[in-house]
């Protein structure tokens, strides 16, 4: 099992220092804009 442990540690570490990997877009979602809370719904 030691090996099959090694073999994943190797096949992550590419993914993670790899100059050639694209950029990889972080967990947190993109800055959606909210409704326009600012202005008031006074109509």
């Amino acid at each position: 099992m030691d090996i099959g442990k090694e073999t994943h540690e190797y096949e992550f570490a590419p993914l993670h220092s790899d100059p050639f990997a694209p950029p990889v877009e972080p967990a947190i979602p993109a800055p959606v804009e909210p409704a326009p809370v600012k202005e008031p719904a006074t109509t």
